[in-house]
């Protein structure tokens, strides 16, 4: 998602420039919201932790949340100041870079429910290292967006900048949406082969925290692909808007959608469901009791810690 401002503006953006009138209204209506979510997410992980139940992943929460909070303040900003390109570039970078986070997060979810389900393909090293180097390649794909968001709006007379921006966006929002659309094949894949002797973690059913985590997912996807598809469409001049480019969907499809999945996430208690031993390394470790060797029925209790990690 591009950003640009000015009277100068020739074609359409996501949104358009915020109003006083308007955003300013819906944006702190959603700043309390995200300011209770992560109220909610820092304490989980503050209780948690007085009871040495590490859970990294409401911490990381957490920092969606305030990313959702500093977006919709710098877009507050923008509106009492619409031709200043500085706040325009601020909002745009939290509104791109922050959910990340949760397609990361519900990928590396949805692997532990692989590893419960089926051990012997979720511990295997091929899977698990594929598995890493995907999520790292998020890096190298945030990184470009970011820069070319940078240039388009501090220099949007450079030469090519254009087809630069529209090539770098279409890549990076069209690997954000694998990364989403990879939680809901782990998910699938656990949920169809999940043995009868699966490994258990955490409280409550393998069932409930498929569930949770479905819509987590579903949601995710859902402005993945929102994401993705404006960034594959031609883009209409400022005159003749899109619907896409309307502010109706522009908080539909970004900030609504976070609060649902932020919501889910907290009000499923993750930290609970989701929780395993931070020594687990291995078929059998999540429940203590580790196989020994492969396809031996004999069992032994291996030494894991209380905390938890968010590894791979």
């Amino acid at each position: 998602m591009s950003s640009s401002t000015g009277a100068a503006q020739l074609t359409a953006q996501i949104g358009g420039i915020p109003t006083i009138n308007l955003d300013v209204p819906i944006c702190a209506v959603f700043i309390a919201l995200f300011v209770g979510l992560a109220a909610g997410h820092m304490t989980l992980l503050q209780l948690n932790n007085r009871r040495k139940h590490k859970f990294l992943f409401s911490g990381m929460l957490f920092g969606f949340s305030m990313s959702r909070i500093m977006a919709n303040v710098f877009r507050i900003a923008w509106a009492t100041q619409p031709a200043n390109a500085d706040l325009s570039l601020v909002a745009s970078v939290f509104l791109n870079a922050g959910i990340l986070l949760v397609y990361i997060i519900n990928n590396l979810l949805a692997w532990r429910m692989v590893r419960s389900a089926v051990p012997h393909v979720g511990w295997h090293p091929v899977p698990r290292i594929l598995n890493k180097i995907f999520l790292w390649i998020v890096v190298g794909m945030i990184i470009p967006l970011i820069v070319i968001i940078v240039l388009r709006v501090k220099n949007p007379t450079l030469s090519g900048i254009g087809t630069a921006t529209t090539v770098v966006s279409r890549l990076a929002q069209t690997y954000f949406l694998l990364i989403s659309l990879s939680a809901a094949v782990l998910l699938a894949f656990a949920v169809i082969r999940k043995r009868k002797d699966h490994d258990p973690f955490g409280h409550g059913s393998f069932n409930a925290k498929a569930a949770i985590l479905a819509v987590s997912i579903a949601l995710a996807t859902i402005e993945a692909g929102f994401r993705c598809g404006t960034a594959w469409a031609p883009t209409p001049l400022a005159s003749d808007p899109a619907w896409w480019d309307s502010k109706a969907a522009f908080y539909c499809f970004n900030f609504m959608l976070d609060v649902l999945i932020l919501g889910v996430l907290l009000a499923g208690r993750i930290d609970r469901r989701f929780h395993v031993p931070n020594k687990a390394d291995g078929p059998g470790s999540f429940s203590g009791v580790a196989r020994v060797g492969s396809g031996s029925e004999k069992t032994a209790q291996r030494d894991v810690g209380s905390t938890d990690e968010t590894r791979v």
